[in-house]
């Protein structure tokens, strides 16, 4: 029974390390509905007329970002954004310091 919960990645060695999973797994449900219930349309990744934004973690200014592409997909986990106002505003919806920590998994 462990050795399934292990392969799905729902078994933790601390009660830490699964309270900091679900931590992550809320943040992230809560950027994909941000997105779901604000882009205007549905991402068209075949339009590269379209703008798609998504957030980035830059180390080097030490805060989260905001780039655009326009035919360029990256992981499937990567959530996307019709606009660069909505991408701020999802920042400020569910926070700074809670998308760094779960989000990105940024340590202070």
């Amino acid at each position: 029974m462990y050795k399934n919960r292990y392969a799905i990645g729902n078994c933790f060695k601390t009660k830490k390390e699964a309270e900091f999973a679900l931590e992550r797994q809320k943040v992230i449900m809560e950027l994909k509905r941000f997105a779901l219930e604000h882009n205007e349309k549905e991402i068209d990744w075949s339009n590269d007329d379209e703008q798609k934004y998504c957030l980035y973690f830059n180390h080097e200014r030490n805060r989260i970002m905001i780039d655009n592409f326009d035919v360029s997909q990256f992981l499937s986990e990567q959530i996307y954004f019709t606009s660069d106002t909505i991408a701020q505003q999802a920042i400020k919806e569910i926070g700074e310091e809670r998308l760094e920590k779960y989000y990105f998994e940024v340590e202070e």
